[in-house]
């Protein structure tokens, strides 16, 4: 959602979003990335290696859609010393190290939540993920 971006970009990540696999919004960009985190569909894959500077990492997250299958010009993934990380959302993992962050205050928790609500609330807190999604960033329901 637009709020997210730019949250995001307040909070200093440099965000290029796209929709289109083939980068074509992109493409004018005058500089190379040492980190792209792609998302589904793994159509993006191959296309995101393009934006990677010499020794860059690109991480995917997720599981992709259609076949899983990708190709890429494995001479010039050797020469530019390029990684291809694969990664996926592991709450028992993540989250006591973002715990810890947000204690110590590296993730400005309070920022990234948008909505509180009782646990009475929570079919209208689901609402608003699902149909608010430019105001909902994270929606947060109490007991």
């Amino acid at each position: 959602s637009q709020a997210r971006l730019a949250l995001a970009r307040e909070l200093g990540a440099e965000v290029h979003a796209s929709a289109d696999p083939a980068f074509a919004d992109l493409a004018a960009l005058d500089r190379a990335f040492d980190h792209v985190l792609t998302t589904a569909p793994t159509t993006a894959l191959a296309p995101a290696l393009r934006f990677l500077a010499y020794g860059g990492i690109q991480s995917f997250v997720g599981i992709g859609t259609g076949d899983g299958t990708i190709s890429f010009d494995a001479n010039d993934f050797h020469v530019r010393k390029l990684q291809l990380r694969a990664s996926y959302s592991s709450p028992a993992i993540a989250f006591p190290a973002v715990l810890r962050l947000m204690r110590a205050g590296v993730i400005p928790a309070r920022r990234l939540v948008s909505h509180i609500l009782p646990l009475d609330r929570a079919p209208e807190a689901f609402a608003l993920c699902r149909d608010r999604k430019d105001e909902a960033i994270k929606v947060v329901i109490t007991p």
